[in-house]
């Protein structure tokens, strides 16, 4: 196994994070690792590459929304209940979709990793995904759509975005408009996790108070993942089109945004 050692200076604080694979079904996945034993805690993000806003498709929003649905607790115990489970042993999981990927998070005392694992499969395998939980998701996101029509911070930046990158995925707010959040339906949610929450996009942060146990009780976790595919991750060019939009509010204050190509790729060798 080979093992990249990354160093970090922070100030006086000396951290070490380590690359390094795991072997999952005969798959490779990759672990990034940072131990810090000083305390008995442990932080582990799951990573899914290419599954997150450029991945809505015609429905801008559903990556973020299908985050918050996993907020929503277990189908069989519910968000209040599954909530409550996760205080009471002090495990803290969330989700939160970015623009290129999808990533749940998960804290713990070390005492609790097994447990905090546990809790996690069962959420992944019976996500609460209802109706009355998807209204309720689609409510509050509306709602803060809503409040955001006033904020021209906002507003100006989502304009430049779509002049940008018209016609693509970067074009669209990634927390959707009124109208597309409205389309969503439980079953585009379902197709979402079907293709995303899977092994062949999984990446491992891991962090704290880790020993190789700990590595064994996260391949346990992910065998239970379908193995899915993982495309190429696009590169989306901005445009270099003189253009201009203009939206007039009522404000005493001008928000002007502008912006133009800068053609380096995050592979690019001379970089």
């Amino acid at each position: 196994m080979k093992v990249f050692l990354l160093i970090l200076t922070l100030g006086q604080l000396l951290m070490a994070a380590t690359i390094q694979t795991l072997h999952v079904k005969n798959n490779t996945i990759t672990l990034i690792e940072e131990k810090d034993s000083r305390l008995p805690l442990i932080t582990m993000q799951l990573i899914f590459q290419k599954s997150g806003h450029i991945e809505d498709g015609s429905l801008p929003g559903l990556a973020k929304l299908s985050a918050k649905m996993l907020g929503e607790g277990t189908k069989e115990l519910g968000s209040s209940a599954f909530a409550e489970l996760l205080e009471s042993k002090a495990i803290h999981i969330s989700a939160h979709a970015g623009t290129e990927t999808f990533v749940i998070e998960l804290s713990c005392l070390k005492e609790q990793f097994s447990q905090a694992l546990n809790y996690l499969k069962e959420l992944l395998e019976d996500p609460n995904l209802t109706e009355e939980s998807l209204e309720k998701v689609k409510t509050k996101m509306i709602g803060s759509l809503q409040q955001k029509e006033n904020d021209f911070d906002y507003i100006a930046s989502i304009n430049l975005k779509k002049l940008l990158f018209e016609d693509t995925p970067l074009a669209t707010p990634t927390s959707g408009t009124i109208e597309s959040l409205q389309k969503i339906t439980l079953q585009d949610v379902q197709n979402f996790f079907s293709k995303h929450i899977v092994l062949a996009r999984s990446i491992i942060a891991l962090g704290g108070d880790v020993t190789m146990d700990d590595h064994n009780k996260i391949i346990h976790l992910l065998e239970e993942l379908p193995y899915g595919s993982l495309e190429e991750l696009p590169f989306y060019h901005a445009s270099d089109a003189q253009k201009e939009l203009i939206e007039k509010k009522q404000t005493d204050q001008a928000y002007i945004y502008f912006g133009s190509p800068y053609n380096i790729r995050y592979d690019d060798p001379q970089t």
